[in-house]
């Protein structure tokens, strides 16, 4: 809520859901899934209620790369050709999500990327003030909202760099988009073919990473997430 810094690992984040969890629903079968970075805290909790006995008769992962995969590909390629990467990147999905939009929508569109730019030379400049006042002992207090959500997802990211997860006997869902940088390792399952020792069902959307959850890509997702949730439902109740 833009309260605090929140600083957690994937772990942590994985113990609170499930005590969260279980406070609604004791016992399995679970159905989980997450984006990004959900996906590996939906991982996690997966692995940890199968090492408990519990079923998890789904689980669902969008876009969601192992921090081995990244830091393999980045580690194969050089800081230019990383910068180019992620630049053409953003400048081909920037032009594919106005390309969708009508004009309307397209000014809408325009003026968030300003304001979200905007935002971002905000949280950075009350960032580098907050790193200049530590230097001289002095730990401010007087944080926007803007910045203590940044500085919550900047936590996440090292988060997400710091979790090595370990192998489970569990199947899973993933959705991978099509459109990855360009220096990216050639591995349709991004990493997980390691990991994930049961079924590894895999679904491409042709979006980029960051907008995959949203319209139209998200109605592709939605629609086989709905169909293979209601299948996981119907083979549940046959057991």
């Amino acid at each position: 809520e833009g309260q605090e810094i929140i600083d957690q690992s994937v772990e942590e984040m994985a113990e609170s859901f499930l005590l969260d969890i279980k406070s609604v629903q004791q016992s399995g079968p679970y159905y989980l899934g997450g984006y990004c970075l959900g996906g590996l805290v939906a991982y996690e909790m997966s692995k940890r209620l199968s090492e408990e006995g519990e079923k998890v008769n789904f689980l669902a992962m969008i876009s969601t790369r192992t921090p081995v995969y990244i830091n393999k590909s980045s580690s194969n390629a050089g800081l230019l050709r990383r910068f180019v990467g992620r630049l053409v990147e953003i400048v081909n999905m920037e032009a594919h999500n106005l390309s969708v939009l009508k004009w309307p929508k397209k000014w809408n569109y325009l003026r968030e990327r300003v304001m979200r730019l905007h935002n971002l030379i905000q949280v950075n400049s009350e960032r580098a003030i907050d790193m200049l006042l530590r230097k001289i002992g002095i730990e401010a207090n007087w944080h926007s909202r803007d910045y203590v959500l940044h500085r919550s997802v900047l936590n996440q990211r090292d988060a997400f760099y710091g979790y090595r997860p370990s192998p489970c006997e569990i199947s899973a869902v993933l959705f991978r988009v099509k459109n990855n940088p360009r220096f990216f390792v050639k591995d349709e399952t991004l990493g997980w073919s390691q990991l994930i020792k049961g079924d590894l069902k895999i679904f491409e959307v042709d979006a980029f990473h960051k907008n995959i959850m949203k319209e139209p890509n998200i109605e592709m997702v939605g629609e086989k997430l709905r169909g293979m949730l209601a299948s996981a439902q119907a083979d549940a109740k046959k057991q």
